[in-house]
């Protein structure tokens, strides 16, 4: 397993790499697979992706960033969307 480095307050902390699957982004962005499929193949999805072994595979750290780019998920995450009930 690959895993990377991070440094955590001056220590080396030793983390494996997660990669997900299509099926995977697409529960957490709450997308149908095929729409991420579409957009990869146009050139338009705005993750990167890589293809060890011919099946398209996403880094967990690129997903979580592109969630916290989304003002929606900023906004629920900070407790700071309005409230739906009156």
């Amino acid at each position: 397993m690959r895993r990377r480095r991070s440094i955590t307050l001056g220590k080396v902390v030793e983390e494996p790499m997660r990669f997900l699957t299509v099926k995977q982004v697409a529960e957490r962005l709450g997308l149908a697979e095929r729409t991420i499929r579409n957009q990869m193949s146009e050139g338009r999805f705005p993750i990167r992706w890589k293809k060890p072994g011919g099946k398209p595979v996403f880094l967990n750290k690129d997903v979580e960033r592109y969630m916290l780019e989304l003002p929606y998920e900023n906004e629920r995450a900070m407790g700071t969307l309005p409230s739906d009930r009156a």
